[in-house]
């Protein structure tokens, strides 16, 4: 028994941090609850079980009504916060310097914190991020009080910032990130780009349900299986996070040559090129979603005077595609590049973007298999993914071929 305590001991402790938030206020009748011994889920019952503040006096220093009292308590709260708490959160929280202070009122307590201008705001004038540190310290201080020792904490989070913006996202995986340098773990589950790292892919576990129900989990996002019905809805957070996916061409630009797609599997492909010879592509693509919308977004953009390419696979869509401009006149029929390199179509020739890749390529990508057709988006940003993240590229030959295309494109513009 004695030898298996020991070993606990070396256990690291689960912490699962809760979305616990201070009140601004606490009205004396609401203490009593917040305060008690078994509500140990309350953040003002941790701060004070840290601060190690006499909750009994309190309450009766506030029912005394007496100003003198009240003050000289004050006094000694703020002692205690700052011996035990601000000294320690500022080596947590080094965006600023700041005091925490609880104001006495006979019938209440307000929180409230002093920031770097010496200004006093109220808990609730706070932005949440800051909110999102201030609760993990406290959980985390906490646990350590009730423990005893200083140890090793596995975190876990579910979906954490959810209700932050964009930069208080990115500034809460910051934080989660420097946790995990003193040998702490942190585990959550996210669906945010923002709190994806994209420089730490190894770090990614992809969860995913099938169509029976049954949740998987894949130590690398490059090994989800096409066919899995929940596939896209797993990666489409670290696509977003990778910054090629569609959504990120919100639009147009007048900076570079806009190379319009027949849909998101070009995309994917043409960007993979840029990954492969590590250079970042000088156009901006727009997958459109199919070809029949392929002349709209074409005749909006020469409206606009923009610089553009249309680029179309030699098959009988993008064939379909080129007698409906050519027939219609259109004044940019000189901006079609058919994916075999030619500016025109050729009835007998079946070309789509695939037959730019080498054999080896097309077998090791999985072109020829019978599921291909239907999950070609799955394919192709998996196929994105992986040299992303540095575990593929496209072989000497492919890469030729891509050359030559872009070399086309070009000539016309």
């Amino acid at each position: 028994i004695n030898l298996l305590d020991n070993i606990y001991m070396n256990f690291p402790s689960f912490i699962k941090i809760e979305n616990l938030d201070f009140k601004n206020r606490y009205t004396l009748s609401e203490l009593g609850g917040e305060l008690a011994e078994y509500n140990s889920k309350s953040i003002l019952y941790q701060l004070f079980k840290i601060c190690e503040i006499n909750t009994e006096r309190l309450i009766s220093v506030m029912k005394s009504q007496e100003s003198s009292k009240i003050r000289e308590f004050e006094d000694e709260l703020q002692e205690l916060i700052d011996k035990n708490l601000t000294q320690k959160f500022k080596d947590f929280y080094s965006q600023e310097t700041l005091k925490f202070a609880i104001d006495i009122k006979p019938d209440c307590i307000d929180i409230i914190v002093k920031s770097t201008s010496g200004a006093y705001l109220d808990y609730s004038e706070r932005s949440n991020g800051f909110k999102w540190y201030i609760s993990i310290f406290i959980q985390l201080m906490y646990n350590q009080k009730i423990s005893g020792k200083e140890t090793v904490y596995i975190l876990l989070l579910d979906e954490p910032g959810v209700f932050l913006h964009p930069n208080a996202q990115i500034e809460l995986r910051n934080l989660l990130s420097d946790l995990s340098k003193n040998n702490n773990q942190i585990i959550y589950t996210t669906h945010s780009p923002f709190t994806i790292d994209k420089d730490n892919f190894k770090d990614i576990r992809a969860v995913v349900k099938d169509d029976d129900g049954n949740t998987h989990i894949y130590n690398k996002v490059t090994t989800i299986p096409t066919n899995e019905k929940g596939r896209y809805d797993t990666l489409a957070p670290i696509l977003y996070a990778m910054g090629c996916d569609m959504s990120y061409c919100v639009g147009p630009t007048n900076s570079q040559c806009n190379i319009i797609t027949e849909g998101p599997t070009d995309y994917f492909y043409l960007l993979g090129y840029g990954e492969s010879i590590g250079k970042k592509l000088n156009y901006n693509i727009i997958p459109s979603n199919g070809g029949n919308d392929i002349p709209s977004i074409a005749t909006i953009l020469f409206g606009w005077g923009y610089d553009f390419v249309i680029l179309l696979d030699q098959d009988n869509k993008g064939q379909s595609v080129y007698d409906s401009l050519k027939d219609s006149g259109s004044p940019f029929i000189d901006k079609v590049l058919f994916t075999d390199l030619s500016r025109e179509k050729k009835k007998d020739l079946d070309y789509e973007v695939e037959d730019i890749f080498s054999e080896k390529d097309r077998e090791k990508y999985g072109f020829d298999k019978a599921e291909y057709k239907d999950k070609k988006y799955n394919f192709a940003s998996n196929i994105l993914t992986k040299i992303k993240c540095n575990e593929d590229k496209y072989d000497k030959t492919t890469i030729n071929n891509f050359k030559l295309l872009f070399d086309e494109i070009a000539k016309l513009h």
